[in-house]
């Protein structure tokens, strides 16, 4: 009987882990796709508004990941855009 409880024991924490596992897969291609569509916004919003200057920093700022996060918080408002 304990042999039968220690396998299910070991096995039901295998399945846990690849479940986490799954999950955390999961967020980082939803988080890859959404920050994707985010580079990609800022970076035509920059395009139509004329900014070389944002254009270059999104570029320069696409492997550090923060590139939309600054151009949402520092880039142009909505008078600048009008």
């Amino acid at each position: 009987m304990s042999l039968i409880s220690l396998g299910l024991t070991a096995f039901g924490s295998i399945e846990t882990r690849s479940h986490q596992a799954g999950v955390g897969l999961l967020a980082i291609v939803i988080g890859s796709l959404v920050y994707s569509l985010a580079w990609i916004i800022a970076l035509l919003d920059s395009l139509q508004a004329g900014r070389t200057g944002w254009l270059v920093a999104l570029i320069l700022l696409l492997p550090l990941g923060i590139g939309p996060l600054l151009y949402g918080i520092l880039g142009l408002s909505r008078s600048d855009r009008a």
